[in-house]
Parts: C-alpha cells; structure tokens; sequence
C-alpha cells in the first residue's frame, strides 16, 4: 500500500500477530506552503492486518493534563485489535472515552479497513458496512468497513 501524510496523525496499523506499528513518517501540514511537494511512503497489509486511520479528537482525549496519545492508541489496539473492525473502532473510541472519563471535547473520526483475503477473484463491495456512533449532537463518528483486496 502507498501512503501520503500531511500532518495528520500516523495511522496506525494492526498485525494479525498481535503487534502495533504506527506509520509515522510524513509532511507538512497541508497549506503550508503553496508548493509543497507530499513524499509518498510504502508499506504491506498482510492478510488479517488492519489499518487505522482517526483524527485528533482520539489522541486529545484528556485526563487532566494528560492526553490519549499515541500510547493510548496502541494500548486500545493490543486490546481490540483481534475483533471485527466495527468492533476495533468501537473500542477504540470507548479506551478514549474512559481517557477522558467522559465525553470527548473534540469530534472524532475513526477508520478502520481490514485486509481479509490474500487471492480472492472478485471484490465484494456490498459487504461494506457503515455504521455511524454519536459523540455529541455537533460531531459525529463515522466507522467504514470494507474488503481490501489485493490486485490480481
């Protein structure tokens, strides 16, 4: 898979042994400057892998002074990593909810695809999923899962 940043927070990536990788390399934020060049960065989802992308609502999410973070993420990751990806996003938000000991102050986004077959002849986007979780009446999480397959 190829990637591109620019000054999001690093995806994170499930690995169906268990272990947590973040995709940390990136560029400057977009808008930065108008002649910005995004270098583009390479990496594999291998079957049972799961991606997952999420705004900066999850790693904001405080305790007292203390936010989420990344370590948070990873920590929510080694705990709901082996589930469905709903379930995955779901637990997500949830470890930073309890973070927080609350509601979150700022809206969220989590995606999360998982690469499930290593050949399969034919793509199945009807098995697309889309469920949608309210965090407060003015933001709104929207998980997304589909069928990554490899090109064949």
């Amino acid at each position: 898979m190829s990637y591109a940043r620019a000054g999001h927070p690093p995806a994170a990536i499930w690995r169906a042994d268990g272990r947590v990788q973040f995709l940390e390399a990136g560029n400057p934020a977009m808008g930065i400057s108008a002649r910005q060049e995004y270098e583009t960065f390479v990496d594999c989802l291998e079957p049972g892998d799961k991606i997952v992308l999420y705004t900066d609502g999850i790693l904001e999410a405080r305790r007292g002074k203390e936010f989420f973070d990344m370590e948070g993420v990873g920590r929510a990751l080694v705990t709901h990593g082996p589930g469905t990806a709903g379930e995955v996003a779901a637990g997500l938000l949830e470890a930073a909810r309890q973070w927080a000991d609350g509601p979150l102050r700022d809206d969220v986004a989590i995606l999360v695809i998982e690469r499930e077959s290593q050949n399969p002849k034919s793509v199945n986007l009807s098995d697309a999923r889309i469920q949608r979780l309210a965090e407060r009446p003015d933001s709104e999480v929207l998980i997304h899962r589909e069928r990554l397959y490899p090109q064949v």
